[in-house]
């Protein structure tokens, strides 16, 4: 289910299962927060600042959920780099399960963009 690894540098404290972006010098990484471009996502092994964190390019990445996602839905990172539901805008993946706050879901790592819901005029 594991697809392309690379190992970098935390440049902060990086959580297991977790969404990550670029960090400040080539070879870093740090926690995702909202809005953030994402990377990939952190292994199963939580990374101190300074030392390897392996993160998850694409594939099925294992994330822990920020609030309540559903099965097929669209993913994107929120706070402290957890999976939460996006309705417009970037999205890191497809949810491949349903889940809440503090579950650990699939989600398929497929980066597009969902754009905001027609409104409709009457």
């Amino acid at each position: 289910m594991k697809g392309n690894i690379l190992n970098f540098t935390a440049e902060n404290a990086v959580p297991a299962f977790r969404f990550a972006t670029v960090g400040s010098a080539d070879g870093n990484v740090k926690l995702a927060a909202a809005g953030n471009a994402v990377i990939g996502v952190s292994t199963d092994v939580d990374t101190d600042v300074g030392h390897p964190c392996d993160v998850q390019l694409d594939g099925i990445a294992r994330v822990e959920a920020g609030g309540a996602v559903t099965y097929g839905g669209m993913i994107g990172a929120g706070e402290n780099g957890k999976a939460v539901a996006v309705a417009s805008g970037e999205a890191i993946g497809m949810a491949l399960d349903s889940g809440v706050a503090g579950d650990v879901i699939r989600v398929l790592i497929v980066r597009s963009y969902v754009a905001p819901a027609a409104s409709q005029e009457t």
